[in-house]
């Protein structure tokens, strides 16, 4: 993809909840949200009423369908991002790149713009990996190598950071309204009864 094929109404928040869900769910402070978290990426695809419902329901029902419904939305996303460059990641977040880095970091971050963005996101992950290898040649390569990368991959975390801060009362909210529909539907069947 050329620079000139980039599409900028590619939705970067589409996959938004991407990141997060994955947090909250391996968070013990946060997992209780998670219900609130998959609605919220459930309604930023489509899904409303009804449907909406029913996805909630099946995806709650077991951990093995949260894996499913939080591994489907993260495969959704690296593939929205398929093609882009660091350097249309980096012009979507860039006030949020200028907030916490500065003008002055932002040149450092020029060397990284014509690589392909889920590539590199993917040789930092690697190396991260590696830097924890029992071989310590191995090891030691790894940790060389990352530092090449310290600015970009602070970058990539202070982004998602703030995507997560921005998610997290989202999700909080989605859960309180679902429990609080789900006792009112409950006190009205027992009611019934």
């Amino acid at each position: 993809m050329t620079k000139k094929d980039y599409k900028p109404e590619r939705d970067f928040d589409k996959y938004s909840w991407a990141n997060t869900l994955g947090r909250i769910y391996s968070s013990e402070d946060h997992k209780e949200y998670l219900i609130g978290g998959l609605e919220g990426n459930a309604i930023k695809q489509g899904y409303n009423g009804e449907g909406l419902e029913a996805i909630l329901r099946g995806t709650m029902a077991s951990d093995i369908g949260q894996q499913t419904a939080i591994g489907y939305t993260q495969e959704q996303h690296r593939a929205e991002m398929q093609g882009l460059t660091v350097e249309n990641y980096l012009t979507n977040y860039q006030d949020t790149i200028k907030k916490y880095f500065g003008e002055e970091e932002i040149s450092n971050l020029n060397k990284y713009k014509g690589e392909e963005l889920n590539a590199l996101k993917k040789k930092i992950e690697g190396l991260m990996h590696d830097k924890s290898h029992p071989d310590k040649d191995k090891s030691k390569a790894a940790k060389k190598e990352l530092k090449k990368y310290n600015i970009i991959s602070a970058v990539f975390k202070v982004i998602e950071d703030e995507i997560y801060k921005d998610l997290i009362p989202k999700a909080i909210e989605g859960t309180n309204k679902y429990l609080a529909k789900d006792v009112i539907l409950r006190n009205k069947q027992d009611n019934e009864e």
